[in-house]
């Protein structure tokens, strides 16, 4: 299920629309996140812990460190020039990825090294 409109966006309800769609479909198994809220948030944390505990796999983007430039929306950087978003700059892995539950995913460069502009922390 979609939850992101064609321009990247979308918001927290929208979200969790989405992971009820999952955890209603039990087949599903694997949830593909590529989207990141800077805080912390009960619903989302509930949602996710209630579909980690049906057995679902979650993957969700670390999310990208960012500009602080306000006229600009963030993207992947697919054209290997990074990312720009429209928040300030930061150094912590966004939501749902930074739930203990949801494996954290970031990006890489041509020489399979994480990218400058990818969030990231090294667990051990």
């Amino acid at each position: 299920m979609k939850v992101l409109d064609f321009d990247g966006k979308g918001s927290l309800s929208t979200v969790l629309n989405g992971l009820q769609w999952v955890y209603n479909h039990k087949q599903i198994r694997l949830a593909n996140m590529s989207l990141g809220f800077s805080t912390d948030s009960p619903p989302l944390k509930a949602a996710i812990k209630k579909l980690f505990d049906q057995g679902a796999i979650m993957v969700a983007s670390a999310g990208n460190s960012c500009s602080d430039s306000p006229d600009q929306s963030e993207s992947a950087g697919d054209d290997g020039e990074g990312p720009t978003c429209d928040t300030p700059q930061t150094t912590d892995i966004k939501y749902p990825a930074h739930y203990q539950w949801v494996i954290a995913v970031t990006a890489i460069d041509i020489n399979y090294l994480i990218t400058a502009y990818s969030l990231w922390r090294s667990v051990c």
